[in-house]
């Protein structure tokens, strides 16, 4: 599965640094590979986001347009990376009510 991020970044468990299914940041362009917790690519040292925080910093800056788009399968594989918080789609259920 392969989700284009923008900015010339992919999301996919389709590179052999995947594994079990967790998704990596590939960088289109330089073809370096990023895992969840890896120093996001082209940041100061002293800035150091980790390349989880820069996926959802690009998914929460896309327009809503974009986002209602996503299939099943790629807002999985947004999961899969740990972005769920930025996600309204994998939001807990606050109250007992919100479960029934």
């Amino acid at each position: 599965m392969k989700l284009k991020m923008g900015h010339g970044f992919i999301l996919t468990t389709e590179h052999t640094a995947s594994s079990y299914g967790i998704p990596v940041l590939l960088n289109g362009i330089t073809g370096q590979v990023y895992g969840p917790t890896d120093l996001a690519p082209d940041t100061r040292p002293d800035l150091s986001i980790s390349a989880k925080e820069l996926v959802g910093y690009i998914y929460k800056n896309k327009p809503r347009t974009w986002r209602l788009r996503l299939s099943r399968p790629e807002r999985d594989l947004l999961f899969k990376f740990g972005i769920a918080s930025w996600m309204k789609e994998y939001r807990q259920p606050r109250t007992t009510r919100e479960l029934r």
